[in-house]
């Protein structure tokens, strides 16, 4: 109930207490929610977003995503609720097909995801366990006081303010790290990496070309990505520097299709650009590869996880399984850490941790490397120049 009132009229004390508030109802937030859980932690998840959502851009499981699915009891609902991912096609380095057949690996096919129907079943999940999910809710401030953090949450609908107390914050807000951010904690972005994005609808199943297949090509000033969405719609692509001129053409539909129409090959994959909406604008999201310098305190008790802690460029199909593996590892250190008798030991298990993550990263710094080098065709081109510096300079 309520019990004060809270800096002006519309800002209420609730007594509202958790052992641990996730920022950010994600993959990352979710899957560190159903462990946690598992602990026995009282867990609140908030996030500004509400379920009205229709459309999420990171639509890729691959098929090695499987076993984390597994352990988190959420494989059998990704199954019947999202299409079989099969193949990757790529014109990459040359203008000849290269396929990766899903179906030979050891994980058989991957998925393409519903992604909001993805992400709320997580956060159903978590809330059947027994965690509370506040939705529509933005974090405004927080602070330290008494050993608790103290977080000041309003609501989009009619703006009311609540304080909410925890013992342990996780930042899993994605790439702005809004929680690691605002402690002072510095995120190394790598490169400009924009992605540029566009749904085509389609009016008529029977028009759904190549399901479960992904395509990239690469073009002088970036690359492309196309896929055919549970809905049946094409998801169009374009990723390219924020610095570099396409970037200020792909920002206005017309702009994006011309850009699209000098493809040498996804172009002729696409159907009914005529239906597009030459009104709309592409949308712009960042997909640069970027890491905190720092992914936690364990006396500050704060952690980051997923996106907010490490960030990847979509050429991996990386984001998401990371989201989840590491909210797995980050509920596992946050438990261990409460466990531990010493501040030694609350140290290694948050350097396991961190350790962890910065493998993950410097793991997949080095494929991204071999994988732009093995586009020569451009290379005296900007957007691959700089990639091909970064190559010679590891």
């Amino acid at each position: 109930g309520i019990n004060a009132e809270y800096g002006d009229p519309k800002t209420t004390l609730m007594n509202e207490q958790y052992d641990i508030v996730v920022v950010g109802g994600g993959p990352a937030g979710s899957s560190t929610c159903l462990i946690l859980i598992e602990f026995g932690y009282s867990v609140l998840l908030i996030d500004k977003i509400d379920e009205s959502i229709s459309f999420k851009v990171g639509e890729s499981l691959p098929p090695y995503s499987k076993p984390v699915l597994k352990s988190l009891e959420v494989l059998q609902q990704t199954a019947s609720q999202h299409e079989q991912y099969f193949a990757n096609c790529s014109f990459w380095g040359s203008d000849t097909a290269s396929y990766t057949d899903f179906l030979k690996s050891r994980n058989g096919y991957g998925f393409i995801l519903d992604r909001p129907k993805f992400d709320s079943m997580l956060r159903s999940e978590a809330t059947a366990r027994g965690a509370k999910v506040l939705l529509s809710h933005r974090l405004e401030e927080f602070s330290k006081s008494d050993n608790l953090w103290q977080l000041k949450v309003s609501s989009n609908s009619d703006n009311t303010s609540k304080i909410i107390k925890c013992k342990w914050i996780v930042d899993a807000s994605g790439r702005s790290s809004i929680i690691a951010r605002q402690l002072g904690v510095r995120k190394s972005e790598l490169d400009k990496l924009l992605a540029f994005i566009v749904v085509i609808e389609r009016k008529t199943a029977d028009k759904v070309t190549e399901p479960g297949l992904i395509v990239v090509e690469s073009v002088s000033d970036g690359w492309w990505y196309s896929t055919t969405l549970a809905s049946g719609s094409q998801i169009l692509i374009y990723h390219t520097d924020s610095n570099l001129p396409g970037a200020k053409e792909a920002r206005n539909i017309n702009g994006f299709l011309k850009k699209f129409q000098q493809t040498t090959h996804i172009c002729k994959k696409i159907q009914d650009l005529d239906s597009l909406n030459t009104s709309s604008r592409p949308m712009c999201v960042s997909a640069n590869s970027a890491a905190l310098d720092v992914f936690g305190d364990y006396n500050k008790q704060w952690v980051a996880v997923g996106d907010a802690a490490i960030s990847f460029d979509p050429l991996s199909s990386q984001g998401i399984i990371t989201s989840l593996m590491s909210g797995v590892a980050c509920a596992n250190t946050i438990g261990r850490c409460d466990q531990a008798k010493t501040d030694s030991e609350k140290e290694h298990h948050l350097k396991y941790y961190s350790d962890g993550l910065k493998q993950i990263f410097s793991t997949y710094l080095a494929k991204k490397i071999e994988y732009y080098g093995m586009e020569e065709r451009f290379k005296d081109e900007p957007f691959w120049k700089i990639r091909i510096a970064n190559e010679n300079s590891n």
